[in-house]
């Protein structure tokens, strides 16, 4: 008897307007507001300012401020990771401990023969690839996480990617990868 040989399921791209992307908890969703005036009388601290200099600030505001590639912050008493600025197209690829978030940079092929080369599972591990500390650790207390446009309120983010990470302590690495084919920001979450 023939098994059937499994396929994989394509990965969910994500990308932004042209700002940062955040991953978080789905349990802090509610908790997010993205542009809007944060809806829990919360007063929100931030340098940046999307509605205007005279408006308050808002979760967005504080996601713009991440100096970095990446950076923590609080979203309802849950991490938060924010993914730089730029819309690049961002994806989610395990491994064994943990996972990687695989952003775009440039690529001289198509996305399908692009997710067939670039590094996933333990392949994230390999020597050539040259990991960089983030400062900060992502504490995951449930498997389901969301990636989306930080512009967007929590409630709101109809372009989102599930992301699944087991509850534990991560650590945060990053790495630049530049092949023939392609260059990505790497962002790599690794269980302690």
């Amino acid at each position: 008897m023939a098994h059937k040989k499994r396929r994989s399921k394509a990965p969910v791209w994500v990308a932004s307007e042209g700002g940062p992307l955040i991953l978080m908890p789905q349990a802090a969703l509610m908790a997010w507001c993205g542009c809007e005036p944060a809806r829990d009388g919360r007063v929100i601290t931030a340098r940046s300012r999307w509605n205007g200099p005279d408006s308050p600030a808002t979760d967005y505001d504080r996601a713009c401020d991440v100096d970095g590639q990446v950076g923590i912050l609080d979203v309802g008493g849950h991490t938060g990771l924010v993914l730089a600025d730029q819309p690049l197209a961002t994806t989610w690829v395990t491994h064994p401990r943990g996972g990687a978030l695989v952003r775009i940079v440039s690529a001289a092929i198509e996305r399908k023969r692009l997710i067939e080369r670039m590094p996933r599972g333990a392949a994230l591990d390999d020597d050539a690839i040259e990991w960089q500390p983030e400062p900060g650790e992502v504490i995951s207390e449930e498997h389901s996480w969301s990636l989306f446009d930080a512009a967007y309120p929590g409630w709101e983010r109809d372009f989102s990617a599930a992301v699944r990470l087991a509850p534990g302590r991560y650590q945060l690495a990053s790495a630049r990868l530049t092949t023939r084919a392609y260059t990505l920001w790497l962002h790599r979450l690794l269980r302690t």
